[in-house]
């Protein structure tokens, strides 16, 4: 990409498609398509920490994050900051590699290929790729602590609205598509 404006860290869970469902019809729960009200919705169900990441990993070997419909206002939004010269970076916290090349085989599949793909608990990363060029940073992700962590950092990051995460009073978009309105505001100031 020559003209670039800014970088944008895309988180993919929760972001680009409902980890929450998919996962949830795929270890049995009654009512899969509810909506969690928590990340750690599996102890509604009974399930202890160890029970939910086997279960997990068991999910990623079952190339779960690799197929599913992604959110509409996802795939918009990709390619419209995209077309404005944003580099895309997918920052994953995926358990395994094989998370990670199956995330990509499924972002690829629906015409979204970041121009990075990073495996990391620390979002921040995204830091490391924009600070040669001093251009604007931007994040979105579902996870309240990733988006402190982000702002910490100096990026101008938002919190998708999910259940889980509404008792949190960061800054929060309700949608992909006023994020990418924030961000074609702020690159093309």
């Amino acid at each position: 990409m020559s003209n670039v404006t800014g970088y944008c860290m895309w988180d993919s869970d929760g972001i680009g498609f409902p980890f929450t469902t998919r996962f949830a019809h795929f270890a049995g729960w009654p009512e899969p398509d509810q909506e969690w009200s928590t990340w750690s919705e599996y102890k509604r169900h009974g399930w202890d920490t160890p029970r939910f990441l086997e279960t997990l990993a068991a999910f990623e070997a079952a190339d779960g994050f690799r197929y599913g419909d992604p959110y509409p206002d996802f795939v918009e939004s990709f390619h419209r900051l995209r077309d404005l010269g944003v580099m895309s970076v997918v920052v994953t916290d995926k358990p395994t590699d094989a998370g990670v090349e199956d995330n990509l085989a499924w972002l690829t599949d629906i015409g979204c290929v970041p121009d990075l793909i990073v495996r990391s608990r620390d979002k921040t990363v995204v830091l490391q790729y924009a600070e040669l060029r001093h251009l604007p940073v931007f994040g979105i992700d579902d996870n309240i602590g990733h988006v402190e962590a982000l702002r910490g950092a100096g990026v101008e990051a938002y919190l998708r609205d999910m259940p889980w995460n509404f008792e949190s009073d960061m800054p929060r978009v309700r949608s992909l598509h006023q994020f990418a309105d924030i961000v074609t505001e702020r690159v093309s100031a």
